[in-house]
């Protein structure tokens, strides 16, 4: 159903790239990874100097298992608009899934000085020290939110969880 508004938009050239990010787009939720990762190749080979068609290799690269390949692709994606949010996303994701901790705390961090008001990074960075590192390191911030949100109790899940951590550690 949507293959008539890609052609229209297509013609239109409205994601300034003759519809290839619409057709990936659409090949990724199809769940049809071979023709997604055909048009992320097409992408980086016409459209290499934008973030966005590396971004989109990775992506599909990720999706089809290969995650080393998928996070070099994000890599470069990274390199060419260090802001790209999905990028960063993409290179957590697959530190975690290749077990690369250590590269995955980093990528957070970067995320959290770039977008220092993005709750989505502040919480993997949480999350990381709570699993991975040192839950001691978090429980001053988890305290503080118990304090400013004294009625919810997803703040006081958080801090018990990082007290429990922090006394098996």
């Amino acid at each position: 159903k949507a293959e008539p508004y890609i052609t229209q938009l297509s013609a239109m050239d409205a994601d300034q790239a003759h519809g290839e990010l619409y057709r990936f787009r659409l090949a990724m939720a199809k769940g049809d990874i071979q023709s997604a990762l055909a048009i992320s190749r097409g992408l980086t080979e016409k459209y290499k100097e934008f973030s966005l068609s590396w971004e989109s290799m990775g992506e599909a690269l990720a999706a089809s298992g290969q995650v080393d390949a998928a996070a070099a692709k994000y890599q470069v994606a990274l390199d060419k608009q260090p802001t790209n949010v999905r990028a960063l996303q993409g290179l957590i994701s697959c530190s975690y899934r290749l077990g690369k901790l250590d590269d995955a705390k980093r990528y957070i961090e970067d995320a959290r000085q770039k977008f220092p008001n993005d709750p989505s990074y502040r919480k993997m960075e949480i999350e990381h020290e709570l699993v991975y590192g040192d839950p001691e390191t978090v429980l001053g911030t988890l305290r503080d939110d118990v304090t400013s949100a004294p009625d919810d109790p997803q703040k006081y899940q958080a801090a018990a969880q990082a007290l429990l951590r922090a006394a098996s550690v």
